[in-house]
């Protein structure tokens, strides 16, 4: 765990540090990044304990993939997410699943235990902080033996840009010969009401909204769907029209199902160009 915390530490540009009684922010004050690469026990109700790792900035932000930090979902087949991903009763399993804009990668680890042993998840990030703290969160994860584990196993993470990773493997060059059966497209975080820990998020994070080219790229990889995380209510975009879509709510959101790029082309609004 210390090796992989000072290989981690060494690509943040942070400090390793084993948290004691010392307060974060003078220990953090020779750090150049301002960053520290924390290692805390943990001790747990059942009592067990567990190393945590976590990234601080020493005013309250925190970044970390920890066990227990994303409960799987239960009830999966009424999810609204599951739903929109693993589309309707009788259709066959997934294969591939593509997280585009997996942040630290906790819908991508959900996504892969709900849609079974024989799917494979690839996340996508395109910041590189994120990136290394999700690659290496999941590879404990995995090593854990607990529920997560084996769903974490199947979580390819991938650091890159979503659009030019979905456009080369539309065109043949991508992470394997069979194009994804559905991308999920979750545009950027909200940034009206962060909190502390959000804000250290969004200093590593690449705030980018999913633009026109973007969702092309999407349908143009996805055999059979994109599935777009939209505000619930607000007017469809890229030209998609509610007769030709599936909306399904979920809270404040509500995930837009697009069947397939062949399908698609029969009603985009003109000057869509789908890669193809």
């Amino acid at each position: 765990m210390e090796t992989q915390a000072s290989s981690v530490a060494l690509r943040l540009g942070a400090q390793v540090v084993f948290r004691g009684r010392q307060p974060l922010s003078q220990i953090l004050a020779s750090s150049e990044a301002g960053l520290g690469y924390v290692l805390r026990r943990v001790s747990l109700r059942n009592g067990s304990a567990e190393l945590r790792h976590e990234i601080c900035d020493g005013e309250g932000g925190r970044l970390y993939t920890n066990p227990r930090m994303w409960p799987l979902i239960v009830d999966r087949f009424s999810e609204p997410l599951v739903r929109a991903v693993r589309g309707p009763p009788g259709e066959p399993p997934l294969g591939t699943v593509v997280d585009a804009m997996a942040g630290l990668g906790g819908t991508a680890l959900r996504l892969a235990d709900t849609c079974g042993p024989a799917c494979r998840l690839v996340a996508v990030e395109v910041s590189s902080p994120l990136a290394c703290l999700m690659e290496h969160g999941m590879q404990r994860l995995a090593g854990h033996g607990e529920v997560w584990s084996e769903a974490a196993s199947r979580v390819e993470v991938v650091q890159a840009d979503a659009q030019d990773f979905l456009a080369a493997w539309a065109a043949g060059n991508g992470a394997g010969a069979e194009l994804p059966d559905v991308v999920y497209l979750n545009p950027c975080l909200d940034v009206t009401r962060p909190s502390k820990e959000d804000l250290l998020l969004h200093k590593l994070a690449c705030l980018k909204p999913v633009g026109r080219e973007m969702f092309e790229a999407a349908v143009a990889c996805a055999q059979r769907r994109v599935v777009l995380r939209h505000p619930k209510g607000m007017k469809l975009p890229f030209g998609l029209k509610d007769s030709t879509v599936q909306r399904i709510g979920g809270g404040r959101s509500e995930f837009i199902v697009v069947d397939s790029a062949k399908q698609l082309l029969k009603y985009v609004t003109p000057g869509l160009k789908i890669l193809m």
